[in-house]
């Protein structure tokens, strides 16, 4: 099992990278409610599409370079020096086409969508490429363990941007195109201070080939990346069609709440990549199985948190759409597939160390497809719940182990040692069938949150103590 200095290194740095993975979910939460009150349902709706669009626009202007920075720079010959030079670039091309698609609009006079006017999409544009910009910026403070400079600059750019907008529709004016320039200039700033900060803790090196191979290293992974928000946001589309809006509404927050665990995972793996990349070739394998264990161990953990709560964030956040507990079924049921990532990251960690990426644009998107296809087609034949669409999660996940598994095969590196997984992956499925088998207000479910959390820390603590034993006997 990790050693004590591995553990403190995973988690320690992954609870800190935690709090940038919880700013846009406290925007969202606080900052939402704020803007939706100060402007019309209409005026909000053009905001909401310029968001989406610079979410969507700043991953594909990023071309998939933040993995291949933080890889080159722990692994490269050129190392962290050429790594700037990508971040470099990788801001230069997306301002660039950023600043041409915003051009070919604001020459044709186009409203890309009906009312909504080529302002919007300027702005749209600047924010995407301040995303995809600092999104590299990111990708090099990981790999230099900067672990509070990533905090802070994506906790101001998830925050400070929508804080700013919201001051200036305020103090200037209550135009859309107002709050969307606020957005975009607060996000660029940030992105060039932390392009600043990435240039000013050593040199630059150029080299073509670095860059050629960073972007064959990048691009097959936009596919990859997108693939799981596509599937989301298809099965609220059909859902829309076949069952009405309602029912579209409380897909979309339950799958919302179900992907907690996934996003703290995200910020477990921002510490636990750079630690696998930085281990010496021999220790990998024993170093990856070791740590394995230890995100498993987190997930135990918020596996029980999300159980104790879901069910009263579910009706919070859910308000009218709550229903009779769908939306805190489809969250439970849709979490599960949380608990089996671990699996697919501890796989496809070797994968990306040995740069073979080309085969993820086929195999991410081709699960996400078959997961939506099949649930789409089970729950229409059988008539199904709303709530047994939430099965795409975990489906989408055992896809996601199987194929990360073939194509770890394929590089010869070897397999960890996973099997320690499966009793804490036994626990965070406990926890999750406690929340969905009783109520919060249920003396029952705190009852078996408390015997699983119990059971849970013996199994781990005795783990512990054999492996101290064997270390020091």
């Amino acid at each position: 099992m990790a050693s004590s200095s591995e553990r403190s290194a995973l988690i320690g740095s992954g609870s800190v990278y935690a709090l940038a993975s919880a700013a846009p979910v406290l925007s969202t939460l606080f900052i939402t409610p704020l803007v939706t009150r100060v402007f019309s349902p209409e005026n909000y709706g053009l905001i909401a599409m310029t968001i989406t669009l610079y979410q969507v626009g700043g991953v594909l202007l990023g071309f998939g370079m933040s993995a291949a920075i933080t890889r080159h720079a722990l692994i490269s010959n050129s190392g962290r020096p050429g790594a700037a030079a990508l971040v470099i670039t990788n801001s230069v091309f997306s301002f660039f086409l950023a600043a041409v698609a915003a051009l070919i609009v604001v020459l044709s006079g186009y409203e890309v969508i009906p009312t909504y006017t080529p302002a919007l999409f300027v702005g749209a544009c600047i924010s995407s490429a301040a995303f995809a910009s600092l999104t590299g910026c990111l990708a090099l403070l990981r790999a230099d363990q900067a672990v509070k400079k990533f905090v802070m600059f994506s906790v101001v750019a998830s925050l400070g941007g929508p804080l700013t907008g919201l001051s200036a529709v305020l103090l200037v004016s209550s135009s859309p195109v107002t709050y969307v320039f606020a957005l975009a200039v607060v996000q660029t700033l940030v992105a060039a201070v932390a392009i600043l900060e990435c240039l000013r803790k050593g040199s630059v090196v150029w080299c073509l080939s670095d860059q050629i191979a960073a972007i064959k290293f990048g691009l097959p992974t936009l596919p990859h990346q997108i693939a799981p928000s596509a599937m989301v946001t298809s099965l609220v589309l059909i859902v829309a069609v076949m069952r009405g809006p309602v029912p579209a509404g409380q897909l979309q927050i339950g799958l919302l709440l179900a992907n907690g665990i996934v996003v703290i995972l995200g910020a477990l793996n921002n510490a636990w990549a750079p630690l696998i990349y930085k281990a010496e070739p021999s220790e990998r394998i024993g170093l990856l199985s070791r740590t394995s264990w230890v995100v498993s161990g987190a997930i135990v953990f918020l596996a029980a948190i999300f159980s104790a709560s879901v069910g009263v964030l579910a009706p919070l956040i859910a308000g009218a759409l709550a229903g009779d507990d769908v939306v805190h079924r489809i969250a439970v049921i849709g979490a599960s597939g949380g608990i089996l990532a671990v699996y697919y990251l501890a796989n496809i960690h070797l994968v990306f160390l040995t740069g073979n990426t080309t085969m993820l644009a086929l195999t991410t998107p081709l699960a996400a497809l078959f997961a939506t296809g099949t649930v789409v087609w089970l729950t229409t034949s059988l008539m199904l719940p709303l709530e047994c669409i939430a099965l795409v999660l975990p489906l989408y996940n055992c896809l996601q182990i199987l194929s990360a598994s073939i194509l770890r095969r394929a590089t010869g590196l070897g397999a960890p040692s996973l099997s320690p997984l499966i009793p804490n992956s036994l626990f965070s499925g406990a926890f999750l069938v406690s929340a969905l088998l009783f109520t919060v207000d249920s003396w029952t479910l705190w009852i078996s949150i408390g015997v699983i959390a119990l059971s849970a820390g013996f199994y781990n603590r005795a783990i512990l103590r054999n492996t101290e034993l064997e270390r020091h006997g």
